[in-house]
Formats: C-alpha cells, structure tokens, sequence
C-alpha cells in the first residue's frame, strides 16, 4: 500500500479499499472505484472523494511486481486459514483476512519512520511525493492533476508548481532521465461503474 501511495498519489482510504477486481495485470492498470470512509472510528466503503477521483491509473513493472506479491502472500494466508477467512476482495488485508483499517495504515507508517529513523513525514506528505516525481520526471500539470485524482487543475497548481518548475511535456509513466517521448495519458476517467462489491469493508 505503501508504494502505490508513494508512487501512484493514492489516498490513504483508496489504498486500504483496493480489490483484486480492480487491478488489470494484463494492461498494468488500476482502477480506483471505491474508498473507505472513516466516520469517527466506523469505517465504510464508499465511492472516491470527488468525480475525478474515480479514475484509471497506469502501473509500472515494479508495482505489478510487488501486486503480485502481495496476491502470493494473501493466497498464502486464504489456505492456511481455510473456512475461516473472510471473503471480501480487498487486496490488503491483516494475515486473518481482516479489512486494514485506515488509522491502522497511518500508525504502521509512523513505526516504520521510527525503526527505519528517518525524518518525520506524514501518510499525506507521501502521497505528495507521487506528484512531485511525476513533475520531475516531465510530466505536463494535466497528467499530474490527474494521477492523484484532484477536482481541479488549480489545486494542482497551487500544490506544486512552487516545489519544481514545469519542464517540457512527458507522461508520468516516463522514468525519470529518459527523454520525452509521446505516449497515451496515464490516467483517465472511469465510467460509472455496474455492479456494487459484495461485502462493505468493516472497522
């Protein structure tokens, strides 16, 4: 989870509210339809933060390296655990089966900052850093509105064109040090999704 908030500008409730439905491992993309909503320490799942945040986000071969690591473990887990494991989709779970809850997410972060003894930066503050590495990498201010779902280009702005300048046009998905190239946006609305998922996350 840590990674595709690092890397692809996920939300906090986007990333705990992943299911295996979600994910194309054929065209290395991800779909990001649903959110867990914190309400006091309740949690459900909910549709994203705003229309733009319900998008379709390109992957890398590291992160559908490190996806499919995760499916290993988790398949790993689901036979050991037998009858006993919950049936909920989600791609992150705790090694019960269990839905992760948000605030779980963030003091799991802050520990790892602790052993690792890095500076402090918040769960947010990382998923910054998807953004800025998109601009650093070329990336036009459209791409990087859209990679971390935000309702404007404004507020992307306003975000960041104060941390880096703007180079010349590339797509996120361009690693950074290679040279511009054209290629289909990163990012892009997703329809309405049909169906609904069959079970809500639980706190």
């Amino acid at each position: 989870m840590y990674h595709l908030i690092a890397y692809r500008g996920l939300r906090r409730g986007e990333s705990v509210g992943i299911h295996w439905d979600d994910i194309d491992f054929t065209h290395a993309t991800l779909t990001i339809r649903w959110q867990v909503i914190q309400i006091g320490y309740a949690t459900q799942l909910g549709r994203p933060k705003s229309d733009a945040g319900d998008r379709v986000i390109s992957l890398y071969a590291n992160t559908l390296a490190v996806l499919k690591t995760a499916r290993t473990r988790q398949h790993a887990a689901r036979l050991a655990a037998g009858r006993d494991w919950p049936d909920t989709g989600l791609t992150f779970t705790h090694p019960d089966g269990q839905p992760i809850h948000p605030e779980h997410l963030t003091n799991r972060f802050h520990t790892l900052l602790d052993e690792a003894a890095l500076p402090p930066i918040s769960l947010h503050g990382l998923r910054h850093g998807a953004a800025t590495l998109a601009l650093a990498a070329g990336a036009d201010l459209k791409a990087v509105q859209e990679l971390p779902g935000h309702s404007t280009i404004t507020l992307t702005a306003d975000t960041y064109t104060h941390i880096l300048p703007i180079p010349p046009a590339r797509s996120p998905r361009t690693p950074p040090g290679s040279s511009p190239a054209p290629a289909p946006p990163t990012t892009t609305r997703r329809p309405s999704p049909r169906t609904d998922p069959t079970s809500p996350a639980r706190a």
